[in-house]
């Protein structure tokens, strides 16, 4: 049933290795595809019940597709399948090759390819309004171990990637979204009346295209002391990614109905679009130089302990524009560089064997009694490529992306079978009726705040294991972090006093004159809430908030494949979220600061799931305060040595 969770997925996957010249030269090569296909939920092939639980009576949507057809808008599209398909392949090559006894070569090739047909399909819009989405990818490694004098192993390594993703809709057409109230049956829990969304036409989402190519050097050089209570690790690295991207939403419009009546009169109440999209090209380049160690103290003790000294700019910033930089006090042109250190300490303390013993390092053969494990440091992530992506395409500038909103009377009436025969005829600007005045696309510019930084968090754990009666075990661990310069976002050019409030909402801002709102539809417009009406959004991405997690974990296991075992998960989360709604946000309520206001989101969790063999867990996430879009995560104690030359704090945020 396309409303189910069920699929057919077939996978196939096989790999082959051995050596070419013995002892010398050895090869590997692997392959794996797997093919999945499901029934693709859409408005037709929803039947009664699945209807009835998407807020929608058979009968309105049944006029929706009698309404929707007249228009000539088609329906669906040559060779449509009914099923959405979802093909990944993985292809790995890799030759080691022994140079001398103290050296190493190693050669990696690797490709991805992905794809989805049809993608984008809403369960609420018809088939017609998806696409297909496609993904290339690739990469060739070198590596170079050696080894020499008292210890010292080196090891450099290179690696070259290259990343192609594009994304088409069945219809280069606007989107049209239909506002839909429904009398519901009983059959819905809570029965009463739905209001849906209904869609279709083509799709805001496309086309999308990116070319990604990304190269990245590390050079580490290790010591390993005579009885091995050392092992000193010193390196480099030095990545840069560069990336060309098309990816401006609602390229060919979207028309908004308020009523199925409104879409039988051809009266749409809004008509928005984002015009000119700029191809956004740029390369960001990131680099670290970290020291770290392995102290095998003696008694079970062993502590990791190090730093990273990280450093990351950003080339082929946008232009500068004076316009607004005067205005509003903040430069196009400026995409800031960052410098930041990062310790780290961790520690491993092993007590007893064989499930007792009163103290010392374990004996050796017998498993650990006791281990107490813990550590803290500073784990920094990566600006996302995306926030690069929405300055570049966002200039402030007349000839790049703008945008148009176009409401009341101004609202062009559709021509369906004119856009379908010729795209270019697609209103990019609006005359209001009334007033024979010419509405024009206004730009918007997306900057980053003098002090951003990229998002860090600062980790801590300390967790305790313990065996008993020689096969389970029992644990204890706490972990919390606190996540600092999370980005969030602020509208420069929002009005900051509001023109009125709203009583029966709890006295709720509106920053919009209130004869400058459509009585008939409640549409309103963008720019009678800009501080300077020749532009659209001006977006100032800062990183001044944060985030709070806490987790406790209770782990009872066994050692041997036979032993019972139960997992539960007692999970609760508290975050407060920035939106950035295109062409709306700020409209409708803004703090003091100029940012939207937004729901406050609570959400509590349970889940318990049988596994064998089991383990219970009981961890309490809280999100006490920042505005980010998920909560920091903390899994494990934190091992310094995994952190010091690998992925630069991956879970940061």
């Amino acid at each position: 049933s396309p409303f189910d969770q069920g699929y057919t997925q077939n996978q196939l996957g096989g790999g082959m290795g051995g050596p070419i010249l013995p002892n010398r030269l050895f090869v590997f090569g692997s392959l794996q595809g797997r093919w999945r296909g499901q029934a693709l939920p859409s408005l037709v092939s929803a039947d009664a019940p699945s209807l009835e639980r998407l807020g929608v009576s058979p009968d309105s949507a049944a006029r929706f597709l009698a309404l929707a057809g007249a228009t000539g808008v088609p329906m669906t599209v040559p060779a449509l399948p009914g099923d959405r398909a979802t093909d990944n392949s993985v292809a790995l090559l890799r030759i080691d090759w022994n140079l001398a006894d103290a050296q190493t070569l190693m050669v990696r090739l690797d490709g991805r390819w992905s794809s989805q047909d049809p993608t984008r399909v809403s369960p609420l819009a018809l088939p017609a309004t998806g696409g297909t989405r496609a993904q290339r990818a690739g990469g060739a490694m070198v590596s170079l171990s050696s080894h020499f004098g008292a210890g010292f192993i080196n090891e450099v390594r290179g690696y070259l990637s290259t990343d192609r993703s594009d994304a088409s809709g069945f219809l280069e057409l606007p989107e049209a979204r239909v506002q839909v109230g429904s009398n519901l049956s009983g059959s819905v829990p809570g029965g009463g009346r739905g209001i849906a969304t209904l869609a279709f036409g083509g799709n805001p989402g496309f086309p999308q295209r990116t070319d990604a190519t990304s190269g990245e050097v590390t050079e580490e050089l290790s010591w390993l002391s005579a009885a091995a209570g050392h092992r000193l690790k010193l390196g480099l690295y030095l990545k840069g990614a560069r990336q060309r991207a098309v990816q401006a939403p609602n390229q060919y419009g979207t028309f908004v109905f308020q009523s199925l009546d409104a879409l039988a009169a051809g009266q749409p109440a809004q008509f928005t679009r984002t015009l000119a999209p700029l191809e956004q090209a740029g390369t960001a380049w990131n680099g670290a130089l970290y020291l770290g160690d392995i102290w095998r103290a003696g008694g079970g003790l062993q502590l990791t302990y190090g730093a990273r000294l990280e450093a990351a700019r950003f080339t082929g910033a946008p232009p500068y524009n004076p316009a607004v930089d005067s205005l509003f006090g903040v430069r196009t042109d400026r995409i800031p560089r960052e410098l930041h250190a990062s310790p780290r300490i961790g520690f491993t303390w092993t007590v007893g064997g064989g499930g007792g013993g009163s103290g010392g390092a374990v004996r050796f053969g017998e498993p650990p009694g006791t281990i107490v494990r813990g550590g803290v440091g500073d784990f920094r992530g990566l600006t996302p490529s995306g926030l690069y992506s929405a300055a570049l395409g966002a200039p402030g500038r007349s000839n790049a992306e703008t945008q148009l909103v176009c409401v009341g009377s101004a609202v062009p009436s559709p021509d369906w079978t004119q856009y379908a025969l010729d795209p270019a005829t697609i209103p990019s600007q609006c005359v209001d009726t009334a007033t024979t005045i010419t509405i024009t696309p206004h730009p918007n510019a997306t900057v980053f705040d003098r002090e951003y930084a990229a998002p860090h968090a600062w980790r801590a754990s300390l967790g305790v294991q313990r065996r008993v009666h020689g096969t389970y075990t029992v644990s204890v661990d706490a972990a919390y972090a606190r996540g600092r310069s999370q980005y969030g976002f602020r509208d420069l050019n929002l009005v900051a006093t509001p023109r009125f409030a709203l009583p029966d909402e709890a006295n709720r801002p509106v920053y919009v004159p209130a004869d400058s709102i459509v009585p008939a539809t409640g549409a309103l417009s963008l720019q009678q809430s800009r501080v300077d009406p020749r532009f659209g959004q001006v977006l100032a991405i800062g990183s001044d908030l944060q985030s709070d997690s806490r987790q406790l974990t209770l782990g009872l296991g066994g050692a041997g494949r036979d032993v019972p075992a139960l997992v539960h998960v007692h999970a609760r989360a508290r975050p407060v979220l920035v939106l950035v709604l295109r062409g709306v946000a700020g409209v409708l309520g803004a703090d003091d600061r100029g940012r939207p206001q937004c729901p406050r989101v609570g959400h509590e969790q349970f889940r318990a799931t049988p596994l064998v063999p089991w383990h219970r867990h009981l961890s309490d996430h809280r999100r006490a305060r920042g505005h980010r879009h998920r909560p920091a995560h903390v899994g494990r104690a934190i091992h310094a040595a995994r952190g010091l030359g690998c992925e630069r704090g991956r879970g940061a945020q």
